[in-house]
This record gives C-alpha cells, structure tokens and sequence, in this order.
C-alpha cells in the first residue's frame, strides 16, 4: 500500500492499512506469502483468492499489481 501511494497510485482505504477493510485489494503477480490477518480479513469479506490486501504485502521482488479502480 505505502509503495502504491509513494508511486501516486491511489489507494482505497477506510481502515488506513490496518488490514481490516478489504478496499485495497489488488490483483498482484507473484501471489506472494499472506499473513493469518489477510487470510482472516479475505475470507470474512469474500475477497477471490486472486485478490491481496495491499496494506499487508511485504514486498521482496519485483511485483506487477493492478486493481479495478485504476
């Protein structure tokens, strides 16, 4: 999330990255690994498993992200 928004990308948020509101889910290649807490926010939002909560990638390589707000 912090890299799309230094990158000027907007970000949909109502929980400010705390990884509880599920607005800024993107599409993103590679899937990468997912914390408990986005696994835990993705299923109570009915979020596809294609879908990642920016606020909580941790990011180790280059990544190609896309959402449907762009």
């Amino acid at each position: 999330m912090d890299a799309l928004i230094e990158a000027g990308l907007p970000v949909a948020s109502s929980c400010h990255g705390e990884g509880i509101c599920s607005k800024c889910a993107v599409l993103m290649t590679p899937q990468g690994t997912r914390t408990a807490l986005e696994i835990q926010t993705a299923q109570r939002n009915k979020l596809p498993d294609i879908m990642r909560l920016s606020c909580q990638v941790f990011i180790d390589q280059d990544l190609t992200v896309a959402t449907t707000y762009w």
